[in-house]
């Protein structure tokens, strides 16, 4: 850094601008005065470069845009011709030179004020901060560090720091230096003489300052004056030994920071030597569990200045101790914030409470988490509280305030009338037997909603006494989703089957309808050559083969919708893919062909059956094809192509493939598009491809789908070797 002061960046000498205005005058005379064609435009340069001496910013670029004007108006004046191309061209380039010249001389004039006000603020501060080269040559010097060292500025720069103030490091300073380079920073606490020859204790902060190769060409050092604080340090731990007789804990440490004192009675505690755990920060050592957030645990103490409570604490061989804990704010002379902690070990009494309380509240939330009650009734006894009890979520499962007085009749009062008489049957043949009972039974609420109650009992004899303990539990969310359930199931079933049967029914007609018309066209065909004069066999036995030929082609569409269509339970067998592809591309010829689609097979040769519900299979496979044409609807300017294939992958597992070359799917959809009840048909209902996924998992597969390339979706399913399947 420069030796001068920050506020000498800014002044300039008073020549300055009285030479930078004749200079612009004197260019914009020889500019005027010469030809044209001449570039002397770039003479304006060394008045920018003046004026950069001479203000800051905004008067540099002030300055350059009044000698791009005078530049213009000398190119209007000069003699010559100023509008040919010549002229034109070396008075942009002057211009071009002159603002390129401007830009770079306005960027180094900010950093320039930059750098001072920076610098300004650094003599601001109340710390020592001075910079030092790489043989730690002084070459900053603020006004703080002159206020503590007593040296100025002049006096400073130029000294070696460590022999001006005769440092004393708290290690050898070649390995505070390694640490230094290493890293590029450096915390600890040195101590100084100052010019009067008097000690000083600094908070000493250090940083490397390095060029753009990365090599180290200076440290900036920051000093805070801690003097007083490390006297009132070393007199309070002075005071401090004479608690080391109590067995107590104690633990005196900076607010918030580190460890100053630490008794014996600690040690005994923790496991920690004093000189183990001065210097660390309590919070760390000890993993102290705060009963609030530690920011809020350390603003309650500086706002009460003392605390009581209790502290979970970790020792040093990892047991966990609690304390109860005395926190006191105290503040040393140079106003420095300490913290007495006092802890006594009380963790064998809080353990057999925490035990207590523990297994009550772990009670007390099983019962919420499972609905679930319990009570203990001793009849006969008299309905005082300790002879008939029931817990909090007995009381909320029934609906009663637990204020109220419990008593046998009041039990029985909410009982639905249905089932009123049968619990009272039951409890008396509880009380008169002495066993215990399993019964279900509803409760109807004064609000008029019903609940359905589970209720476990055991009778507990004894020579003068019988009690009962039970449970019960609420069990309404259970018995009315198994309703829902059962309802959805059977609504899913039928919408299935209506879904299906819409879907084939145009397909059928079709598949029927041609066989037949050909079993008639061949039967008038036949007549008319027995009716013939020349009676034709041969012709005849013919029409009558392909009467026979439509017949077992109708037979055959029927048998594979008959397949389709029963109702029964899975039938695990070996199938074979092939085969049913094959056969739900019969089924669907017809649909295909309406629609235009044409259709392009690759099955793997000679593939290995697979395990599974033939029929189930026909479903998935049928499905997919039909929503792959559906998709191919409204495709008009490509081939309607439907490719479907079979391959055998790596560990024997069999890949179904069906492809399309519609629009496809976008991401949205393809996330929901297995989801029950999504659908993209204006018709559907959603639970084709559901039920499909449902299907395929069943028997041990996989269904995803992908987008299609160039178009087109393709939804894929495997399924597991023979071995493997399951359904």
């Amino acid at each position: 850094m420069s030796n001068q002061s920050p506020f000498s960046l800014l002044a300039t000498p008073t020549t300055l601008p009285i030479a930078t205005i004749a200079l612009v005058i004197g260019v914009f005379i020889l500019d005027t005065l010469i030809d044209v064609e001449v570039a002397a435009s770039v003479l304006y340069l060394p008045v920018v470069l003046v004026a950069a001496r001479v203000f800051k910013t905004r008067g540099i670029v002030l300055v350059a845009v009044g000698c791009a004007a005078l530049a213009l108006l000398s190119h209007v004046l000069s003699p010559g011709n100023p509008w040919s191309t010549t002229a034109i061209l070396d008075r942009l380039l002057g211009l071009a030179a002159l603002g390129f010249t401007t830009y770079l001389v306005a960027k180094n004039r900010s950093a320039e004020e930059a750098l001072a006000e920076r610098v300004q603020l650094l003599d601001l501060t109340h710390d020592t901060i001075f910079v030092r080269d790489a043989k730690d040559i002084i070459t900053y010097w603020n006004r703080g560090a002159q206020e503590l060292y007593g040296w100025t500025q002049v006096e400073a720069l130029g000294k070696v720091t460590h022999n001006l103030l005769h440092t004393i490091f708290p290690e050898p300073l070649e390995q505070i230096n390694a640490n230094l380079l290493r890293t590029g920073r450096w915390d600890g606490e040195l101590v100084h003489s100052k010019r009067d020859g008097t000690q000083v204790v600094v908070a000493s902060r250090w940083s490397v300052q390095r060029d753009q190769q990365g090599r180290p060409i200076g440290t900036l050092e920051t000093n805070n004056d801690i003097t007083e604080r490390k006297r009132a340090e070393e007199y309070l731990q002075r005071q401090a030994t004479l608690l080391d007789q109590t067995h107590d804990a104690i633990i005196v440490w900076k607010f918030p920071g580190e460890i100053i004192y630490w008794n014996r009675g600690a040690e005994r505690l923790y496991g920690y030597a004093a000189k183990e755990a001065t210097g660390r920060s309590s919070h760390e050592l000890l993993r102290t569990e705060h009963p609030m957030p530690a920011e809020l645990f350390e603003a309650t103490i500086e706002r009460d200045e003392t605390w009581l409570g209790e502290l979970r604490q970790t020792t040093r061989d990892g047991r966990k101790v609690i304390v109860d804990s005395r926190h006191v704010l105290v503040r040393a002379p140079d106003g420095q914030r300490l913290i007495i902690e006092t802890n006594r070990d009380v963790t064998e009494r809080r353990h057999a409470e925490e035990a207590l309380r523990r297994s009550e509240a772990h009670l007390a939330e099983a019962q919420a988490l499972s609905k679930t009650g319990s009570f203990s009734w001793v009849p006969n006894a008299g309905p005082t509280e300790e002879q008939l009890y029931m817990s909090d979520e007995w009381f909320r499962i029934r609906g009663y305030d637990r204020r109220i007085p419990m008593t046998p009749e009041v039990m029985f009062e909410r009982l639905h009338p249905d089932d009123r008489e049968r619990v009272q049957e039951i409890f008396n043949r509880t009380l008169a037997e002495g066993r215990g009972f399993d019964i279900e039974f509803r409760l109807a609420l004064p609000d008029g909603s019903v609940k359905y109650l589970h209720s476990v009992a055991r009778a507990l004899r004894d020579a003068s006494r019988l009690e009962i303990i039970g449970a019960v539990m609420d069990v309404t969310a259970t018995k009315r989703a198994m309703e829902r359930l059962q309802h959805a199931q059977a609504e899913l079933a039928r919408i299935t089957r209506l879904t299906t049967m819409g879907q084939l029914a145009a397909s059928i007609a079709h598949e029927i309808n041609q066989p037949l018309t050909g079993v008639v066209t061949n039967a008038h065909t036949a007549l008319h050559w027995l009716d013939a004069e020349h009676l034709d066999l041969d012709k005849t036995r013919m029409a009558a083969e392909r009467i026979v030929r439509d017949g077992q082609r109708a037979s055959d569409v029927i048998g594979r919708i008959r397949g389709m269509m029963t109702k029964s339970t899975p039938q695990v067998a070996k199938v074979d893919i092939n085969g049913v592809i094959d056969e739900v591309l019969a089924l669907t010829e017809t649909e295909l062909r309406m629609h235009s689609v044409g259709v392009v097979t690759k099955l793997a040769p000679k593939l290995a059956p697979v395990s599974g519900d033939r029929v189930q299979l026909q479903q998935v496979i049928l499905n997919l094809v039909l929503n792959a044409i559906d998709a191919m609807a409204s495709v008009s300017d490509r081939p309607r192509v439907l490719r479907i294939g079979s391959q055998l992958r790596t560990g024997g597992e069999v890949l179904i493939s069906v492809c399309d070359s519609g629009p496809g799917l976008d991401p949205e959809t393809t996330e929901k598009i297995f989801s029950p009840f999504f659908t993209t048909k204006e018709k559907g209902i959603g639970m084709g491809l559901s039920i499909c996924r449902s299907i395929v998992e069943t028997h041990g597969g996989r269904l995803w789908t992908e987008p299609g390339t160039p178009h087109g979706a393709i939804f894929q399913f495997t399924m597991p070797p023979e071995a493997s399947g399951r359904v």
